[in-house]
């Protein structure tokens, strides 16, 4: 694919366009919390992604992240759903799948969660540990921190000063609070309260540990998606397996990734913003 283009720049409603073909505004989609009153009709779902794929023959899954209107489980687009894991065990459950023997092509959609670990940064910081690890001890939420903690952490053998002077990110040019600022500014800060704590509390170091930590949970991801590219790669050039026939190029002929990389990645003028990322293959 050459040219793709997202239909909104936050989860839902980008995640809504892909699946359904529909403009999100359509059905009153336009941020991730209108998802409970959105207007999704029983024949946009019949038409998903899943279901269109099915019909035309091939062997479809869906995996971990799915954040979409009620009514819109991976099984109700068609899809047979593989894990809720988004990290290490999603690679793994990709792997699984494309090794099987088939006598179709398949479509597999992967939502990769990373580098969007680095979205708990600020609130834990503005909440403190402790208070953070009262929030529900859910496995994602041990997960987030499990993986944040392991991005923020400096190289052994580097003092902290070769750390910032050699090795971590320098803060953006454009850091600097611009003012007199817009009144959009100050509503964003007050949504969330996180981004006004950072602001107003982070030192430079700080904000450079967040573009450090960033850019450590985006190895991880490349590395989780490498896998599973590795994986479909190499049953491309794999010699027959099974009742896999001439090589398995027909079994694989078809693979959609999506990697989810909504994050606070921006800090332009003091500010957390997001960048989000669609892979094809």
């Amino acid at each position: 694919m050459s040219g793709a283009y997202c239909a909104n720049p936050v989860c839902l409603p980008s995640r809504y366009a892909m699946m359904t073909g529909h403009m999100p505004g359509e059905v009153g989609i336009r941020c991730n919390f209108d998802g409970e009153g959105a207007g999704v009709t029983a024949e946009i779902a019949s038409r998903t992604l899943g279901w269109l794929m099915q019909e035309a023959g091939y062997d479809v899954a869906y995996s971990a992240k799915v954040h979409l209107p009620p009514g819109m489980a991976a099984e109700d687009m068609g899809f047979r759903y593989l894990t809720e894991d988004q990290r290490d065990g999603l690679a793994d459950a990709c792997v699984r799948f494309i090794r099987e023997d088939r006598d179709r092509p398949f479509m597999l959609v992967v939502s990769f969660v990373n580098p969007h670990d680095i979205c708990i940064m600020a609130p834990r910081d503005m909440e403190g540990d402790e208070a953070f690890g009262l929030a529900p001890a859910t496995e994602r939420r041990k997960a987030e921190v499990r993986n944040l903690d392991a991005a923020l952490r400096m190289p052994d053998a580097v003092s902290r000063r070769e750390f910032f002077d050699r090795l971590c990110p320098p803060a953006p040019a454009n850091f600097e609070i611009q003012g007199p600022e817009p009144e959009a500014v100050a509503m964003a800060l007050d949504q969330r309260p996180f981004k006004r704590h950072a602001r107003d509390n982070w030192t430079t170091e700080e904000w450079r540990m967040h573009r450090w930590a960033y850019r450590r949970l985006t190895e991880m991801v490349d590395a989780q998606i490498g896998r599973v590219l590795e994986q479909h790669q190499g049953d491309l050039l794999s010699p027959a397996q099974g009742q896999g026939g001439p090589g398995r190029d027909h079994q694989c002929a078809e693979a959609l990734a999506r990697a989810d990389t909504a994050a606070g990645l921006g800090q332009v003028h003091g500010l957390i913003t997001a960048a989000r990322g669609v892979c094809a293959l």
